[in-house]
């Protein structure tokens, strides 16, 4: 565990995978953190992690833990192997009948006074997000892009659209970018100078906190008074309930382009602590959706648009834990290949926090002259690759996507 000697801090590294104690299936995007502080990471979707950190004393303890489990907290000092499996133990379920009458009413009035806690349960202050952003292209079944970057987000609270968002950009690396434009697209590229800047566009996906001025929420709104709503259970996580709703388009059976999904709901305070969304194409003979005609694989198992938004609560207020989003590649979702067969192209792209400073005395302000321009695409950057900081650096780097992400590249760079 021991890694080296700064001062009076040591550097540790702890790293292995995720379990659960029911059933040894892995457990994904679980949270893992120093107690007592906010400094963490995130196991990835196989339940692998790293976590590298400076330790303060023998007292230090490593908390796992993930929504439906009982946290798993571990003394630093006692950690004798580097990297070891964990396991955790599922809370137990709760029946559904805890509700009265669980009709759609009743669920819808529990989404409604979510939204309506979303002053309460987040911040309307201005805090600092440090994390780690990682965004992939694929062209059917083979990687053609990688991006990884370290960055800095300073959000001024809730109140304040998501547009006004603060990123700076701290560290970076990619390959070169082999997506398959559109001829209209490169002519675009050509003129205005690349492509969108795709980490400004994840924190579209977080519909928890997407606001502005004149449609407050509206996505969670549109939710609300459109959609239908099914219980999936309801969960203990850390002594709290946790409501899991279902929704979905109220013409999901007719076929066609439809939006189901997930929302995660503290019982107690009725905050949204989950927000899974899915926008997919059911195909139907008699379906009115002419683009999508016959493209039964458009990506990802019919996946047109997909996302995750995790939210953690410290202290009395809920903070981003990590965005997870995939999409057509703007202007080249779908191109040909050289023997004329059909080649989608998406995007498969996270942002984990791995810091968050909730105070404003604890962070200095992002310097308009230090922020990423919203339109910028970071492909356009030049920034010199920073070896000692990578080789530190608390990322998600544990992926079995990686690996084959970067073989794809390496190919296409020799041809």
């Amino acid at each position: 565990m021991l890694k080296s000697q700064e001062g009076k801090q040591l550097s540790q590294q702890i790293s292995g995978t995720l379990f659960s104690e029911a059933d040894s299936t892995t457990i994904p995007f679980a949270n893992i953190h120093i107690k007592g502080t906010t400094l963490g990471t995130h196991s990835n979707e196989e339940g692998l992690f790293s976590f590298k950190f400076q330790m303060r004393d023998t007292d230090d303890t490593v908390v796992n833990s993930s929504i439906g489990y009982e946290d798993l907290e571990l003394l630093v000092s006692n950690l004798i192997s580097q990297e070891s499996d964990y396991y955790l133990i599922p809370e137990k379920g709760m029946l559904k009948e805890v509700l009265v009458k669980p009709t759609n009413d009743t669920l819808s009035a529990i989404v409604g006074r979510a939204i309506k806690r979303i002053p309460f349960n987040y911040p309307r202050r201005a805090f600092l997000l440090k994390g780690f952003y990682r965004e992939m292209v694929v062209k059917n079944k083979n990687y053609v892009r990688l991006l990884e970057a370290a960055v800095s987000v300073q959000d001024n609270g809730f109140d304040v659209p998501y547009s006004r968002l603060k990123i700076r950009l701290d560290e970076l690396k990619k390959s070169e970018d082999y997506i398959d434009y559109s001829f209209y697209k490169e002519i675009y590229k050509l003129l205005f100078g690349g492509d969108e800047n795709n980490l400004y566009k994840s924190f579209e996906f977080d519909f928890i906190r997407a606001y502005n001025s004149e449609d407050k929420y509206r996505f969670l709104v549109g939710i609300y008074n459109r959609f239908d709503f099914e219980l999936d259970s309801v969960i203990q996580s850390n002594n709290e309930l946790i409501y899991v709703l279902n929704f979905y388009s109220p013409t999901f059976h007719i076929g066609g382009l439809q939006t189901s999904g997930k929302t995660y709901i503290n019982a107690n305070d009725f905050g949204i602590v989950k927000l899974e969304y899915n926008h997919y194409f059911i195909p139907v003979e008699d379906s009115d959706e002419i683009r999508f005609k016959n493209q039964e694989d458009l990506f990802l198992n019919n996946i047109y648009r997909q996302s995750v938004v995790t939210y953690r609560k410290i202290g009395r207020k809920y903070y981003l834990s990590y965005i997870k989003w995939k999409k057509p590649v703007k202007g080249a979702w779908q191109t040909e290949t050289e023997d004329g067969e059909s080649a989608v192209q998406f995007y498969d792209a996270a942002f984990y926090v791995t810091d968050v400073k909730t105070r404003r005395r604890d962070f200095r302000r992002i310097r308009n002259k230090e922020t990423i321009a919203i339109d910028q695409d970071l492909f356009k950057v030049k920034k010199p690759y920073n070896e000692d900081f990578w080789n530190n650096f608390n990322s998600v780097i544990i992926d079995p996507k990686l690996e084959k992400a970067k073989a794809d590249i390496e190919q296409l760079d020799a041809n």
